[in-house]
């Protein structure tokens, strides 16, 4: 798959024309394709052409127009001859789009709309404050977050996810220039993209802040969460009672403290750590993460030492790397489990106690009726005998 260029999308105010500008300003292999719209200009603007509804139709009887939406009651549309003109210049070209066009663009099959795509985003907060600053936008709170709600749900059909800093333009840009640079290549992700993966997309996420001494040279240190299962009953580890006891030849279906978020283009595989392995504990269930995924990471773990094994709440127990695949696959996971956070959705049909483990309890109720079947008849021959002198005394 060859990417003809890169799409940058997200809701109003995100930031993604001064993003797809700076690129340009990185490398002049880079150039935004000029939009045509009926909106009014703004001081900002620098990448479109301005028509009035009359032109703008004009340009759509003709079929000139690639893609053409209506967003907050203004039209936009790219066409193919400001495509072309790109193309022509030997730059790689940039569409700034609306979020619900990414859907429409992706979904035709012609290899020139082939793009790698990117959805920019950042909180809400600062979302509110620079549509706040633009003395154009006078729609109302309510309907911006309306809007940048629906907006988010389109996101889903972009390649990558990015959120951005205001303070941190250059190096997400940065980031931006290197997923191209990779965009079809494959392997393990090193630490430097690692952390950029980290710091600008939600690839790991957790109640606490993730710390610089998870992330490894190629890989990113799970934790164990509160809640596992065992013997038939959900548990949750509490402070005073921080501790799993997993007793020979029984299990356990733990949960991760993370969670993650696939991107289309990454594929997961996590495993226990060397040290919990050398003690007996093995993970009895596939380690890869599909690419799409999103959720914590359940595991099934079983005890097959002879001693009792200990875990606590917050111990690094696993370790997740990821792989950048040659291209995104078209196909992201969204099986039964997707989204899904509570332990119980994640069990499976299975018995509540483990096999082995019963069956070792039943070999030491065993051993204990063999200790008196042993030493029956010798307890009856002295009973026997005890009688007889009784019965001789009288």
């Amino acid at each position: 798959m060859d990417y003809r260029g890169i799409i940058i999308s997200g809701t109003s105010g995100s930031g993604k024309s001064t993003i797809a500008k700076m690129i340009c300003d990185l490398s002049d292999h880079f150039e935004v394709v000029k939009a045509i719209t009926t909106r009014q200009k703004r001081d900002d603007d620098f990448n479109y052409e301005y028509l009035t509804d009359a032109e703008f139709e004009d340009k759509e009887q003709k079929g000139d127009c690639i893609i053409t939406t209506i967003y907050r009651k203004k039209k936009y549309a790219i066409t193919n001859e400001h495509l072309t003109l790109v193309f022509k210049s030997g730059k790689i070209p940039i569409l700034i789009i609306s979020p619900e066009s990414v859907e429409r663009i992706v979904s035709k099959t012609k290899d020139e709309y082939n793009f790698l795509s990117f959805y920019i985003d950042t909180t809400d907060d600062e979302l509110t404050n620079r549509l706040a600053e633009r003395e154009t936008d006078t729609t109302s709170v309510e309907n911006k977050i309306k809007q940048r709600n629906i907006d988010r749900q389109h996101s889903k059909f972009t390649v990558y996810n990015l959120l951005n800093r205001e303070d941190e333009l250059n190096s997400i840009c940065k980031f931006i220039l290197e997923l191209w640079k990779i965009r079809n290549t494959g392997g393990v992700l090193p630490h430097q993209l690692l952390q950029m993966f980290l710091k600008y997309t939600a690839l790991i996420e957790s109640d606490s802040e993730i710390s610089e001494e998870n992330i490894s040279a190629s890989s990113f240190d799970l934790t164990l969460g509160e809640s596992y299962f065992q013997n038939g009953q959900i548990k949750t580890l509490k402070d005073n009672e921080p501790n799993i006891i997993i007793k020979p030849g029984d299990f356990i279906i733990a949960g991760s403290k993370e969670r993650v978020n696939i991107p289309a283009t990454l594929v997961g595989r996590f495993d226990l750590t060397v040290s919990m392995f050398c003690r007996g504990l093995v993970l009895s269930n596939g380690p890869q993460v599909d690419p799409g995924y999103c959720g914590p990471l359940f595991c099934l773990l079983f005890n097959t030492s002879n001693e009792i094994i200990e875990l606590k709440k917050g111990q690094h127990y696993a370790t997740i790397e990821f792989s950048k695949m040659i291209y995104h696959t078209d196909k992201p996971y969204n099986g039964r489990y997707q989204n899904k956070e509570k332990i119980f959705e994640y069990l499976p049909e299975t018995a509540k106690y483990s096999v082995i483990n019963r069956v070792l309890d039943d070999i030491s109720k065993l051993k204990k009726e063999s200790f008196w079947l042993k030493y029956l008849p010798l307890i009856i021959a002295l009973v026997s005998l005890a009688a007889s002198i009784i019965k001789l005394a009288k």
